[in-house]
């Protein structure tokens, strides 16, 4: 298990949804589904684990061969049994992400734009132990049994709750402990009524929640998208005294390596630099000068890990990698389904959006007199919708 550089989404998606009054679970209605919307928005950007009913598989299906990288578990007959469900999830071997964080939130909120997941995985970054969202409230509220008012209410200081809530995941297993079965409509609550402070941050008007069957036929706000393509390069000498070569994040033995400060890994550099390309942000070599000792030797992961924490940063969602190896030597092909696995949990992308490539320079120039190996990387990201 590795250490992952975002909090873990864990997306709530047991409940059956009888109030809304459709045939199948709100969460599953509709094409695309509120929960394969959130899946498509927010699963490329976090280690992402979804709970949903025991009897759930008819839908669940579909989106387990869809997202591949996202994690699937069973939960419980209540929310609480569910969060419970997904935390031990998250501290199991099994889960390949460990993270001191974890954002949940409610499959039947569609439309939380990703800058919301960003500001609330920031303020836990920032030493908080929970974060809810919340919006002001701007009617009038009343007391009254539904049919007679009993009395305003000062609705100065009242807030609306929001999804996704943030948490540090030890301080949230400890609510639990603490507050045992005691019901709550939320984790802020229980982590508030174990006696930890919560900080709350601005919500977003467009998050609203699916409650009943007419809430699905409020069109979903215009969203202002930019596509951007990113291009980078990437060449090392063969080092004949190494081994073993890393390409795309994978180290195997070879009949020689590649020469470089960190691990050479020419694939993830220049995957690396063409995410940064897409936000303008130089190259790698800016960011980890080969200059600094701190890089000798350095897992390339690194250098990728910091670029896809940047494009989470700047509201961008990573949607396709084509990788294309230049060189006489290694044979790429042996190995591509394997160097297309790394990069697709690298980049939590489903297996259908990563493309590894090979070619040579027939024979001619210092690749092709096998002095050293080349890689071009381009990638697809979206910007925006929020």
């Amino acid at each position: 298990m590795t250490t992952h550089l975002h909090p873990v989404l864990m997306i709530v998606a047991a409940g059956d949804g009888t109030r809304a009054g459709l045939p199948v679970p709100k969460q599953y209605y509709g094409d695309p589904s509120p929960l394969g919307r959130v899946l498509g928005g927010l699963s490329a950007l976090y280690p992402t684990i979804v709970v949903h009913g025991a009897y759930h598989g008819v839908w669940i299906d579909p989106l387990r061969a869809q997202y591949p990288h996202v994690h699937f578990c069973v939960g419980g007959a209540t929310r609480a049994d569910s969060v419970v469900c997904g935390l031990r999830v998250m501290a199991s071997a099994d889960f390949p992400a460990a993270a001191p964080h974890v954002l949940i939130h409610d499959a039947a909120r569609p439309s939380a734009p990703p800058s919301l997941f960003a500001r609330v995985a920031a303020l836990l970054g920032q030493g908080h132990q929970a974060v809810c969202p919340v919006l002001p409230i701007s009617d009038t509220v009343c007391r009254s049994d539904g049919h007679i008012w009993q009395g305003a209410l000062d609705r100065a200081g009242i807030y609306r709750v929001q999804t996704p809530q943030g948490f540090d995941r030890a301080a949230l297993q400890d609510a639990f402990e603490k507050t045992g079965d005691a019901p709550f409509t939320d984790e802020g609550s229980r982590m508030h009524a174990a006696g930890y402070t919560v900080h709350v941050t601005e919500g977003s008007p467009e998050n609203t929640k699916i409650t009943m069957a007419e809430d699905l036929m409020h069109p979903t706000p215009p969203q202002h998208q930019r596509w951007i393509t990113g291009w980078g390069f990437d060449v090392h000498a063969f080092d004949p005294t190494k081994q073993t070569i890393t390409l795309c994040g994978l180290c195997l033995p070879a009949s020689q390596g590649l020469s470089g400060h960190s691990d050479a890994d020419v694939a993830l550099h220049a995957l690396t630099d063409a995410v940064l390309g897409t936000m303008a942000l130089g190259d790698i070599g800016e960011h980890f000068p080969p200059t600094d000792p701190a890089w000798q030797g350095a897992d390339s992961t690194i250098f990728l890990g910091f670029a896809l924490q940047q494009l989470a940063q700047h509201q961008g969602i990573l949607e396709h990698i084509d990788i294309t190896i230049i060189g006489e030597t290694p044979k790429i092909a042996p190995h591509r389904d394997r160097y297309r696995g790394r990069l697709a949990d690298l980049c939590a992308l489903p297996l259908s959006r990563v493309s590894v490539k090979a070619t040579t320079t027939e024979k001619l120039g210092f690749l092709g007199r096998k002095e050293g190996l080349a890689a071009q990387a381009a990638v697809t990201v979206r910007f925006g919708g929020d």
